[in-house]
């Protein structure tokens, strides 16, 4: 068996992530970060479990989270699953900051 660290994303996320065109600044800061991922899921932030949305922790049951930063105010949101041949980061989410604000509940007024 291979052990290792992986990423894969959520179906939310691929269809972003496959939305972006393969020049823009977005894809490659994304593209950056998942190979920062593979190589220590925990670069990340990790959020506090009472900061949690209710719609990460319903829709995929997660157990940990993390954000972590773009550029230009994007985050990814991802969990850690661990098994015992290997580590697989879930990112659910890339939020611009307006949506990670509204997401995670933060008052923008």
């Amino acid at each position: 068996m291979v052990k290792g660290f992986f990423v894969n994303g959520s179906k939310e996320f691929m269809k972003l992530y496959n939305s972006l065109d393969s020049k823009s600044p977005l894809k490659r800061d994304v593209d950056n970060a998942i190979d920062t991922l593979k190589r220590n899921p925990l670069s990340g932030e990790k959020i506090q479990k009472q900061l949690w949305p209710e719609k990460y922790v319903k829709r995929h049951q997660v157990n940990n989270l993390f954000r972590y930063r773009l550029a230009g105010g994007y985050r990814l949101i991802y969990t850690i699953v661990a098994k015992s041949n290997n580590t697989t980061s879930v990112i659910l989410d890339a939020l611009d900051h307006g949506e990670y604000d509204n997401v995670f509940g933060y008052d923008t007024s």
